[in-house]
């Protein structure tokens, strides 16, 4: 069988959890045999290019995905509108499905490569599944904050008629998946895949969170700081809970806190941990190197204000035998096996 996915980051440009999920199912597809063609955004060339199995493409567009973060909401908002609309990448996936002719096509993100991706499927004649990994059909900027549910941002009537335009283009493909029963729940609430098939299918760690942790238990391997090391691994950003976390910690002086990660607040945590010796940066390192540093801890903590899917991190922690403290909102509570705790208001 040839499968075609389509994902708006991979490789070099991914920045989260969707990312690896998305880097995962490529390995397991070539792993039973199947043949694997995506298709992704990349900031160059506005004519597709091919580079071994992976067509790279960046959308015509004000800007590039990945750097939405530099302007304001006026030039966002113009932003959105091409993304939705966007007959480049509608074109352009009708041409690679020509060329390629995959048997089913399967879609994640799609933010920053266009909402049109889904009827140049159907008009192709393929099977679709789709993957939901967030919000972002919901709400414009894929993010929701807890206790603003009801703000204007998601329930005014733009986000309303987005809600409605993003519901009609994507339609009802042959199979939708998600990590977590709430996002499914959400999806359902308002009235998206009327007509799919769903199913929920857990994101899986990489093997390597949970060999490690075993390869260290058989050596013995121990450190005088296991029982008040707590890790916190993701993005830096506001909506992750990351002031709330420093705040915490700057006055938790009988703790260690290791912060692993990038972001728009690198600076800023880089700069906190340079005045406090029991706070430690690390920036952003490679899966090996933040599995072994999971062997020396016991807490992992997850102070995400905003409602999510089924964070990725989680599930490495998990994996690596660590005791999870985490907001217990969104799809977080789906996915944690024994300890949850509320710590964002």
């Amino acid at each position: 069988m040839k499968k075609l996915i389509i994902t708006n980051l991979y490789g070099k440009y991914a920045r989260g959890g969707a990312e690896s999920v998305v880097a995962q199912q490529v390995a397991r597809e070539k792993e039973t045999g199947n043949e694997v063609v995506l298709l992704t955004a990349r900031p160059t060339s506005i004519i597709p290019k091919k580079d071994g199995n992976i067509w790279h493409l960046r959308p015509l567009n004000i800007f590039f995905y990945t750097n939405d973060h530099k302007h304001n909401a006026f030039i966002r908002a113009i932003w959105h509108f091409i993304d939705i609309f966007n007959f480049h990448t509608w074109l352009e996936t009708m041409i690679i499905i020509k060329r390629e002719k995959p048997d089913v096509v399967h879609t994640h993100n799609l933010k920053g490569l266009g909402y049109l991706i889904p009827w140049a499927i159907k008009l192709m004649g393929k099977k679709h599944i789709h993957t939901i990994h967030d919000i972002q059909l919901i709400t414009p900027s894929g993010l929701m904050m807890v206790g603003q549910e009801n703000h204007w941002h998601h329930t005014g009537p733009l986000t309303k008629l987005y809600r409605w335009i993003t519901r009609k283009l994507f339609g009802s493909p042959q199979i939708i998946t998600s990590p977590s029963q709430w996002a499914l729940d959400e999806h359902t609430k308002h009235g998206f895949f009327k007509n799919s098939k769903t199913y929920v299918v857990p994101n899986q760690p990489d093997p390597i969170f949970a060999q490690t942790k075993s390869e260290a238990s058989l050596r013995g391997e121990t450190n005088e700081r296991r029982g008040n090391l707590y890790i916190y691994a993701g993005q830096l950003e506001p909506h992750k809970g990351i002031f709330n976390l420093i705040d915490e910690f700057t006055q938790k002086k009988d703790a260690q806190l290791h912060i692993y990660g990038d972001g728009s607040l690198l600076q800023y945590t880089k700069a906190v941990a340079h005045m406090h010796p029991h706070i430690t940066f690390h920036g952003k390192v490679t899966k090996q190197q933040l599995a072994k540093a999971y062997t020396q801890a016991t807490y992992f903590i997850y102070p995400s204000l905003c409602y999510e899917n089924a964070p990725m991190a989680i599930l490495e922690a998990q994996a690596a035998r660590l005791t999870i403290i985490a907001s217990n909102h969104g799809g977080i509570g789906d996915i944690l096996e024994v300890w949850t705790v509320k710590i964002a208001k």
